[in-house]
């Protein structure tokens, strides 16, 4: 939670950023967290707390709307890059170099924190955040391209799946 509150207080500091925390649904802890945090930040007044009950089209549609997004969820990362928002995803997971690296070619802006330290983290995503907020233009062009050939590859396993329904 110290950690989380130093980054969000950075991104006020340095990009005068409004912060959205968007708890997920089915978890009461995360919601817990996300009101600890928001006790903690400096600016309370450039950070929102979500607190409704929000379905996963009307999460995506507020993630949609965020100039940047940082997820610690797989579903919320693949929400906010598939409507073309730059995005970092914090990990302790295979899963998500698999998918979100590799799969749509975000490798760069994934900050894997199973062998980090608290400021080793800090200081790896001020570097993602500077770097990411620097290209983020070029980023949207680049991972629309990859959330399309995604699309694309998933389109081609449905038609897999219907020929082998088919042919029984």
């Amino acid at each position: 939670i110290n950690v989380l509150v130093q980054v969000i207080d950075y991104l006020v500091d340095k990009f005068k950023a409004v912060v959205c925390l968007i708890p997920q649904v089915y978890d009461p802890d995360d919601r817990e967290m996300h009101r600890q945090i928001y006790r903690q930040v400096k600016y309370k007044s450039r950070v929102k707390l979500l607190r409704g009950e929000y379905l996963s089209d009307e999460l995506k549609g507020i993630a949609g709307n965020c100039d940047v997004f940082f997820s610690g969820y797989l579903h919320g990362a693949i929400a906010s890059i598939s409507m073309g928002v730059p995005t970092i995803t914090i990990t302790c997971s295979d899963k998500f170099q698999r998918l979100i690296g590799k799969m749509m070619g975000q490798e760069k802006y994934i900050v894997d924190i199973r062998n980090l330290e608290s400021n080793e983290f800090i200081t790896e995503f001020e570097l993602k955040i500077n770097s990411l907020w620097a290209d983020r233009e070029r980023w949207k062009g680049e991972a629309d391209l990859k959330v399309k050939l995604a699309q694309q590859q998933a389109w081609s396993y449905v038609n897999l799946l219907n020929k082998l329904i088919e042919n029984g």
